[in-house]
């Protein structure tokens, strides 16, 4: 590697760099309208027919930038030295077009969407290629429990650090404590909770999938209950009794996992009542 460029591009101009080194049209400047942003680059980092050429965080992503940075960055490096190689001139034109397609269909057309990608999908496309990419199925017998979740966790970036190239040893650990950091700084003390309702990490769990199962049947009994509706005529109590009943099944179901919370705020408003009556009646006695 011979130079780097550190760079602070507003409007993606790139008229500080020969168009021959990295094809670009630029967008409106000084009024005047100069192109449309787009720039022709092999998954938004290399040239079509450069590999000692790359381009860093020249991307608008549905996510964190930061994570895409340092994979792209990673992905320079194995290039840079040989250890991977690019595909064909060809190849890397068609990934691009079938990107430009894609994008098209999914947003209108604009100088804003021409390096719009979508957080999860580019960064498996990079690690597949760095040799990083995270496999939940090589701990399913292992630990299952750390398997789901990667499937169903956060995707936080330690997960391409778990092997492969560059691979850190503290990336599991991360992993597993990462909701305990999330939650850590926006807890400013500590509440007392009786012990039946402290949440370990299997409660978390049963949880998610209780909400899961919870959506399926939502979603299995609301098509069944129309369909029943609009294949049998009804009279219009016996129809508005369906429907108040049907509707309070539902809200029950949903409120399920609020319904105890609510009942504990209740008798905790109750027992405070209670002891500022007896405090009261205490300080009247003295």
């Amino acid at each position: 590697m011979q130079t780097i460029l550190a760079a602070t591009i507003a409007a993606n101009h790139l008229n500080f760099i020969r168009v021959s080194l990295i094809p670009h049209r630029a967008g409106r400047r000084m009024g005047r309208n100069e192109g449309d942003h787009r720039v022709d680059l092999y998954k938004y980092v290399f040239p079509m027919a450069r590999e000692d050429v790359g381009v860093i965080g020249l991307i608008q992503p549905i996510g964190s930038i930061a994570p895409i940075a340092e994979m792209q960055g990673r992905w320079c490096a194995r290039v840079f030295t040989g250890r991977v190689r690019l595909p064909s001139t060809s190849e890397r034109r068609a990934d691009l077009e079938k990107k430009q397609r894609e994008m098209k269909r999914r947003y209108f057309e604009s100088m804003k969407h021409t390096i719009q990608v979508d957080y999860l999908k580019y960064m498996d496309e990079l690690s597949e290629m760095i040799g990083c990419h995270p496999t939940p199925s090589q701990y399913l017998l292992s630990d299952p429990t750390f398997a789901l979740q990667l499937i169903a966790g956060p995707n936080v970036p330690y997960a391409y650090r778990l092997h492969g190239p560059h691979a850190w040893e503290g990336a599991r650990k991360a992993i597993e404590e990462v909701g305990e950091r999330v939650k850590k700084p926006l807890k400013n003390r500590e509440c007392r909770m009786r012990k039946h309702k402290r949440r370990g990490r299997m409660n978390e769990w049963f949880r998610y999938l209780s909400m899961k199962w919870i959506a399926g049947w939502t979603t299995v009994i609301i098509t069944v209950f129309l369909f029943a509706l609009c294949s049998t005529p009804l009279a219009p109590l016996t129809y508005l009794t369906l429907v108040t009943v049907f509707l309070v099944l539902f809200v029950f179901m949903l409120l399920w996992f609020d319904l105890h919370g609510i009942v504990i705020v209740w008798r905790t408003i109750l027992t405070n009542t209670v002891n500022v009556k007896i405090t009261s009646q205490a300080i009247g006695w003295l």
